[in-house]
């Protein structure tokens, strides 16, 4: 009988930490997704350089900006580090 209430607490505590899911299926809804398929006209390398370049363009206007600022406040502190101990003013 212990034993048995024991696992029922561990189930307990499985679920309110996550480690156990209880699957009861509502709430939402399963739908199968087929797979797309398109035909392009274009060699495979020239459809992935088109990919990329723009998920590359997209990251680049976003990452550019704050990454040249770090650089710079970067050589900036090098620089004025570098001047300190050399005794430069």
């Amino acid at each position: 009988m212990l034993a048995a209430g024991a696992g029922l607490a561990d189930a307990y505590v499985g679920v309110v930490r996550g480690d156990l899911v209880l699957d009861v299926g509502v709430g939402r809804r399963m739908r199968e997704l087929g797979p797309q398929r398109v035909a392009i006209a274009a060699p495979r390398e020239t459809v992935f350089d088109v990919i990329f370049w723009a998920a590359g363009a997209w990251w680049g206007a976003r990452a550019a900006g704050p990454w040249e600022r770090a650089v710079a406040a970067s050589l900036a502190a090098t620089k004025a580090e570098a001047e300190r101990r050399a005794g430069v003013s």
